[in-house]
């Protein structure tokens, strides 16, 4: 689930993403740096925003570029119930294996 949240995220930011496009160039590091350790989101990518000035707010990022329907919005990856059980039995077989998740090194 991580990797599908980072693409999403990715895409959102990239020089070719909806806000690259729309002229917004946020640093990909600067978005990681803020989320951390955490899960992937838009709420990193707002402050990404606000800290580079293209927003006055989080809020402000939401209601013009990255909520629902926004022109940087970027829609979830939907799976089925069927696909999330196939992934999740390929992360414990990789943790039995390796003692880790393939995504964190």
């Amino acid at each position: 689930m991580r990797d599908s949240r980072q693409k999403r995220a990715q895409e959102m930011v990239s020089k070719l993403g909806k806000l690259g496009k729309l002229g917004m160039h946020i640093d990909w590091q600067r978005v990681q740096a803020i989320t951390g350790n955490g899960t992937f989101g838009r709420p990193h990518i707002a402050r990404a925003m606000l800290e580079k000035g293209y927003v006055t707010s989080v809020k402000e990022a939401f209601t013009k570029y990255i909520g629902h329907n926004k022109p940087g919005y970027v829609k979830q990856e939907k799976i089925t119930p069927q696909e999330a059980i196939n992934r999740t039995n390929i992360t414990v077989q990789r943790i039995t294996r390796t003692g880790t998740p393939a995504n964190h090194k």
